[in-house]
């Protein structure tokens, strides 16, 4: 039981450092800055914006990723204490 809980920790880890790494790429491939509102209080240029909204939907996807390998990395740390 403790060998399965290692692997699940270690696939949980490099899931969530894999979509961390490659959360580039997911933006661009599924199209998540269209997703992105702006503020409207922000007047920003047309070339700002568009790099506001994928800094932001990088932004998003790393959380996500984050978010994954967190409990990875936690189970990791009570299984070998």
């Amino acid at each position: 039981m403790d060998v399965a809980f290692k692997v699940l920790a270690g696939i949980l880890m490099v899931t969530g450092i894999a979509i961390t790494y490659a959360a580039g790429f997911f933006v661009k491939r599924y199209n998540l800055t269209e997703k992105i509102g702006i503020p409207e209080a922000l007047e920003l240029s047309e070339k700002e914006e568009e790099k506001y909204k994928r800094d932001n939907a990088v932004l998003k996807v790393k959380m996500i990723g984050a978010g994954i390998c967190l409990p990875g990395a936690l189970l990791l740390f009570v299984l070998f204490r």
